[in-house]
């Protein structure tokens, strides 16, 4: 990886929680762009509507079953040349047959992943799909700031400051270095995270 793709990371990760950002700006930007998270019973339910939203109207399809979790996964139309991009949403007590198409929006899935592939068939087991687009606006661009918490050996654990999800992004080579601080829309548009909805 060349300097120019290390500092394209960098800042990728990087937004709106940049220093330029005093405080009070930053509050009000999280106040007036946030849902109310002080019920419990509806935290879960109004994070994946958040992630819902920015891949508005994709069919997932289920491509692989671990123990009783459905895994559902959807090809990105990307005009970004290099490895095929896709995302993942993980389905507890899902009992569907292999091949079934749904809505994302109806899966309560509690782990997200986006994702690269060098080959799409066995990434989606052979299973026929069809490139999805999305779009991110001001309207779904989740812009909760996440700050950096761990390194670990394979990757890097990022918490939002009000959010109950942990975010990982991958280390896909041994020198990958990402920033102290971003958003949750900035993390996934890495494509080497995963992120899980904390009980």
């Amino acid at each position: 990886m060349n300097t120019q793709q290390k500092k394209l990371k960098a800042e990728l990760i990087e937004d709106v929680t940049a220093d330029n950002f005093a405080p009070s700006q930053r509050n009000n930007q999280i106040k007036n762009n946030a849902f109310d998270y002080s019920t419990p019973s509806s935290v879960q339910s109004l994070i994946r509507q958040r992630v819902n939203s920015i891949y508005d109207s994709f069919v997932m399809t289920k491509v692989g079953q671990y123990q009783d979790m459905g895994i559902y996964k959807a090809l990105i139309d990307s005009l970004i040349a290099g490895p095929s991009r896709y995302i993942v949403a993980i389905v507890p007590q899902d009992s569907a047959p292999m091949s079934s198409e749904k809505m994302l929006s109806s899966l309560r899935w509690v782990s997200f992943q986006t994702r690269t592939t060098e080959n799409i068939a066995k990434e989606f087991n052979g299973i026929q799909v069809y490139p999805q687009q999305y779009r991110i606006t001001t309207q779904n661009n989740i812009t909760d700031p996440v700050n950096l918490i761990e390194e670990k050996r394979s990757h890097f654990l990022y918490l939002p400051e009000n959010l109950p999800v942990k975010i990982e992004v991958l280390k896909l080579k041994e020198d990958d270095s990402f920033a102290r601080k971003g958003t949750v829309s900035s993390a996934l548009e890495l494509y080497q995270t995963v992120l899980t909805i904390e009980n």
